[in-house]
C-alpha cells in the first residue's frame, strides 16, 4: 500500500502546510470485499487525518497480520480527540468539524467494515494524535473452507425504506447506512416529494428528519398516517422536543443517533 500524493496532500502543501506521509505496510494476505467501498473508507480516514493537522505533521500507515486476520492502521500526529468524542465518533450525525463535516463519514465506514466482517477502532489523545485501526478476515483457500464447519446463517430480512431529509449529504449517507445492511431505500428531499412517493409506492419503514422547510417531519408523519395507519415512522431530530404521539409517530430519535439504536427500533417496530 503506497499512498499516492493527491488533493489531500497537495492542497495542504499549496497552503504551506507540510504533511509527511510514511507507509510501513508489509505484504499482506488477500481480503475479500468491495474495492470501491473500502477505498472510500481509507480516503475518509486520510482526509480526517489531514484535517487534524492544521499546521502540519505526520501520517503513518502500518499493517500486520496473522493466519486469519489483517490489520491496517492510519495514525496522525494531530490535534487528537477527547474520550467523549471517541465514544461518539462512529455515531451518525456526530461531527466536530462544524460546517465542514456531515458527521456521517465514520458512521458509514463502521457500517462498511461491519458488512465486510471486519472492525474499526480508534485510539486518541488530545494533542498527541489519533490512530484508526481496521481489521479484516483473510480469504481462506478452497481446502480451508471445506475443512471448516461453517455455521448456518440466516440472511437478514430486507426492508424497503423511505428516507426523508432536505440535506443532500445526510439523506444520501443515511440511505447508504441502510443499503450496506441489505435494505432497499428510496430517498426524498422534502415532505411533499415523500408524500408523492408514498402514494405511488409501498414502504415498510419511514425515517424522516424533523427540521425541514415547508413541511416538518411531524407534519409529514401526520399526512402519511392518513394514508397508512400501520407503517412505522421514525423521526430524527436535533431538538429537545421528543414528544411521541403513538398514533402518528412510533419513535423519536435524537441526533447524533447510534445505528444500533435504529436497528433495535426497526426490530421492535416490525
Amino acid at each position: 500500500m503506497s499512498p499516492t500524493p493527491t488533493y489531500w496532500l497537495n492542497e495542504p502543501r499549496r497552503q504551506g502546510i507540510e504533511i509527511d506521509v510514511t507507509s510501513l505496510v508489509p505484504e499482506l494476505p488477500t481480503i475479500e470485499g468491495s474495492a470501491s467501498e473500502l477505498r472510500d473508507v481509507f480516503v475518509n480516514l486520510i482526509l480526517n487525518a489531514v484535517h487534524a493537522l492544521p499546521t502540519g505533521g505526520d501520517v503513518t500507515f502500518t499493517g500486520k497480520h496473522s493466519s486469519d486476520w489483517v490489520e491496517v492502521s492510519i495514525a496522525d500526529t494531530g490535534t487528537g480527540m477527547s474520550a467523549e468524542v471517541q465514544r461518539q465518533v462512529f455515531d451518525p450525525l456526530f461531527s466536530t468539524k462544524g460546517e465542514r463535516g456531515t458527521g456521517m463519514g465514520l458512521a458509514v465506514a463502521a457500517g462498511i467494515l461491519r458488512e465486510h466482517g471486519g472492525t474499526i477502532t480508534v485510539h486518541s489523545e488530545l494533542g498527541k494524535g489519533t490512530r484508526f485501526t481496521l481489521g479484516f478476515p483473510t480469504v481462506m483457500s478452497d481446502n480451508e473452507v471445506s475443512a471448516v464447519d461453517l455455521p448456518s446463517v440466516q440472511a437478514p430480512s430486507s426492508r424497503r425504506f423511505l428516507v426523508v431529509d432536505d440535506e443532500d449529504m445526510v439523506r444520501n449517507i443515511i440511505s447508504k447506512l441502510l443499503s450496506v445492511r441489505g435494505h432497499s431505500v428510496v430517498a426524498a428531499a422534502s415532505g411533499s416529494e415523500a408524500l408523492h412517493l408514498f402514494q405511488s409506492q409501498s414502504f415498510d419503514f419511514v425515517i424522516t428528519d424533523q427540521g425541514m422547510p415547508e413541511m416538518s417531519g411531524r407534519e409529514l408523519a401526520y399526512q402519511i398516517r392518513k394514508l397508512s395507519p400501520s407503517v412505522p415512522i421514525v423521526l430524527l431530530t436535533g431538538d429537545t422536543d421528543l414528544r411521541t404521539d403513538a398514533s402518528i409517530i412510533n419513535r423519536v430519535m435524537t441526533k447524533p443517533f447510534k445505528i444500533n439504536d435504529l436497528e433495535l427500533a426497526m426490530a421492535e417496530l416490525s
